[in-house]
């Protein structure tokens, strides 16, 4: 019998070639790859260091599986965002999405031809917390130049004090968080949505992500344990970044904080009335605040472009302002529109607005020339308002008994 010491070099030479020629082929690389991350929060306030509480009672299995396909439906899903925000910039808060304008809704049932490169991401969501799956493109796969993005993720949120089966959804493309208004119910349909492919492979081309809530089961066994243990130390990583060069706010950063976020607020003609009965009621400029809950919308669109013109100037003279500053320069603008719109000959002040003057001004609401007067005269709520006591005094001597019933009447 001839073993391979004694074959000649010329037949083991014929030997290796055939056997390079019937091995398979490597496998090209796939298209996408899919990881998932924990941290504690939810979409809307990002990574915590708190520590989300995972139980066998509460915690979701939350499963998300990716294929690419061919043709998605024509139809654009209506009503997809229940918000629209962005991590950084000037306008924070967007009333529709700039890069997910293209995704649409399958409906339940509905097969999607092409479907290919399915790919599945079960993990454990415990409540006060978050699921974010990343989906990168391969670069060796699809090349740049044809790439309209890289990455995007898709997030899954249990607030800590919110009702076991509510969960928060939303699409996150570069600092974009695109939130979902109807995410899928606890062991219910999946949620099915279709995303514009990152190239123009084919027209009408996407991928199909699959989001589905189930209660876990007795028969999960080890590959819910496994899950959980792995949440389990995502979260721990993800606290320890969240606490390396964190602090608790002071006071004045909360309020700066806060005060950047209403004054984007009102560029925004969807938030702009909320924003100011906001920020009036944090500073305490109740007549600011009751101006932007009972003016018309004529009247609250005059008065806030007022409080723009004056507002630049204002954050310029007084960048770390304190509540008690915003509040009087609510006020005082305020004050100073009213009773100049009350003075001008072509304009007749409203009903309501005169009464709220004089709710807030007494007796001296009938002259606003000496509201305005006073106004500009003071330097602080308190001022004012000691001044408007003393206004109010003296007319407790006038000679007509309707004055001095509204100066009495305002001064207790």
């Amino acid at each position: 019998m001839r073993t391979l010491a004694t074959t000649p070099p010329a037949v083991l030479a014929t030997l290796a070639i055939a056997g390079c020629a019937t091995a398979p082929a490597p496998l090209p690389p796939p298209p996408f790859s899919l990881t998932a991350d924990h941290f504690a929060g939810t979409v809307l306030t990002g990574s915590l260091p708190s520590e989300p509480l995972i139980q066998e009672d509460t915690a979701l299995e939350a499963r998300l599986s990716v294929s690419f396909v061919e043709q998605g439906p024509n139809a654009p899903a209506p009503a997809l965002a229940r918000q629209v925000f962005l991590e950084a910039g000037g306008d924070l808060l967007r009333s529709h999405a700039e890069v997910m304008s293209g995704i649409r809704r399958v409906p339940e049932g509905h097969s999607l031809p092409g479907a290919s490169w399915v790919a599945e991401r079960p993990e454990v969501l415990p409540l006060g917390a978050t699921v974010s799956w990343s989906l990168q493109r391969n670069l060796e796969a699809l090349p740049t130049s044809l790439a309209t993005w890289d990455a995007f993720e898709v997030q899954a949120s249990r607030a800590a004090d919110a009702p076991s089966g509510v969960v928060v959804v939303a699409l996150v493309f570069g600092g974009e968080h695109f939130v979902l208004a109807h995410p899928p119910q606890v062991d219910g349909a999946p949620l099915r949505l279709l995303v514009p492919a990152p190239t123009d492979v084919s027209a009408g081309a996407g991928l199909l992500l699959q989001l589905a809530l189930r209660t876990p089961q007795p028969e999960d066994g080890d590959s819910h344990a496994q899950a959980t243990q792995r949440a389990d130390s995502n979260l721990a990583r993800a606290r320890a970044r969240a606490r390396t060069g964190s602090s608790d706010l002071s006071d004045s950063e909360s309020f700066q904080f806060e005060l950047d976020g209403a004054l984007q607020a009102l560029r925004d003609d969807h938030l702009r009335r909320p924003a100011l009965v906001f920020l009036a009621r944090e500073t305490e400029a109740s007549f600011t605040g009751d101006l932007a809950l009972t003016a018309d919308e004529a009247t609250f669109t005059a008065l806030l472009r007022v409080l723009r013109e004056h507002l630049d100037e204002f954050r310029a003279a007084e960048p770390t302002a304190s509540p008690a500053d915003v509040g009087w320069f609510l006020d005082a603008t305020a004050f100073a529109w009213i009773a100049q719109t009350a003075e001008a000959p072509e304009t007749e002040l409203a009903p309501e607005l005169h009464a709220l003057l004089l709710v807030h001004t007494g007796q001296l609401g009938r002259y606003p020339d000496l509201v305005e007067e006073l106004a500009s005269d003071s330097t602080s709520l308190a001022q004012f308002n000691a001044r408007l006591i003393d206004e109010n005094q003296i007319f407790l001597e006038d000679a007509h008994p309707a004055a001095r019933v509204r100066a009495l009447a305002w001064l207790r």
